[in-house]
């Protein structure tokens, strides 16, 4: 799981929205629904409005990548995130992290134990 936001590998927040579609471009058309992971960077933006900081760090995460992102395709990811916001239902709710889960099997050296 990853942020919906940035894209960062710890989500630990979760949004819900109602269903709305979005236009990524001409003739691309995505249905939005149900809940939006975020994390703890992008959450306190998320609640203030304030998206230009989340479009900061998923460009840094893309750049990091070795990919770019244009300007146009930073204007779409605000307005994504803009709609989002309008279809947000209620506050944030905080996910526990989960212990590990355990194994159906134990390891003995080299041999399988059901």
């Amino acid at each position: 799981m990853a942020c919906d936001f940035c894209g960062s590998l710890k989500p630990a927040w979760s949004y819900t929205t109602k269903s709305f579609l979005f236009e990524l471009g001409p003739g691309t058309i995505i249905r939005c629904r149900g809940n939006w992971r975020a994390c703890d960077a992008c959450k306190p933006d998320i609640d203030a409005g304030n998206f230009e900081p989340i479009i900061d760090r998923l460009e840094a995460g893309r750049k990091e990548q070795g990919q770019e992102v244009s300007a146009s395709a930073r204007a779409n990811v605000k307005s994504y995130m803009e709609e989002f916001a309008l279809h947000r239902q209620g506050e944030a709710v905080k996910h526990e992290p989960k212990p590990p889960a355990e194994r159906p099997f134990e390891v003995a050296g080299n041999e399988l134990i059901n």
